[in-house]
């Protein structure tokens, strides 16, 4: 597929990017058919990963990666808090990092 990965090339129009990342989501989150495959560690309650995530945090933050830790924390405390999902099984892409989508002047692929 044409491009490069966004952490190496980001995308130059934002507002066209956020647009064309968030068609790409909206159509993939489509209920799952029976007998879907799970994902490992992604898709599930984010409480189930504060073992994980309170590692990754300090880590990221003691190498001066994250300006301001407890504001993050905030956010993910918020994020865990969040009711379980009573929906059916849905299709997702649990891993947006920037290496994960390919841009050209807008993302290309995921």
């Amino acid at each position: 597929m044409p491009g490069e990965p966004a952490d190496r090339a980001p995308a130059t129009r934002a507002e066209e990017s956020a647009v064309t990342l968030a068609t790409f989501l909206t159509a993939l989150h489509r209920p799952a058919p029976d007998g879907a495959p799970a994902g490992r560690d992604r898709g599930g309650p984010l409480a189930d990963t504060a073992e994980s995530f309170t590692r990754g945090l300090a880590s990221a933050a003691g190498r001066g990666l994250v300006r301001d830790p407890d504001a993050v924390r905030a956010v993910w405390e918020d994020a865990a808090a969040a009711p379980a999902w009573a929906g059916p099984a849905v299709w997702l892409h649990g891993d947006l990092h920037p290496a994960n989508i390919l841009t050209a002047t807008a993302p290309s692929a995921v």
